[in-house]
């Protein structure tokens, strides 16, 4: 995926297929010397945390599918515990 635009703390990414997608930006968070960026859909009211690579070069940003579960898992609970007071996990 790649940064098409931002307007306050929302992101519009497109996908592989081209589609674009609205996500609300949530925090950045620092893993193994690799930043993640969370993100929670907007267009259909998902509860979903979508958590993708950031990347920035040269004053570009951009975001890309993590591969790896584990990564995911581990970023989405230190996301949990640094948001606990704020959001109910299920």
């Amino acid at each position: 995926m790649s940064q098409h635009s931002n307007i306050d703390n929302i992101a519009f990414l497109h996908d592989e297929a081209g589609n674009e997608i609205a996500l609300e930006f949530l925090d950045l968070i620092e893993y193994k010397d690799t930043t993640y960026a969370a993100f929670l859909p907007v267009d259909n009211g998902g509860d979903d945390l979508i958590i993708l690579k950031y990347e920035e070069n040269n004053g570009s940003i951009s975001f890309d599918s993590v591969e790896s579960p584990l990564i995911i898992e581990v970023v989405f609970n230190i996301f949990k515990e640094r948001y606990k007071d704020r959001f109910i996990f299920t």
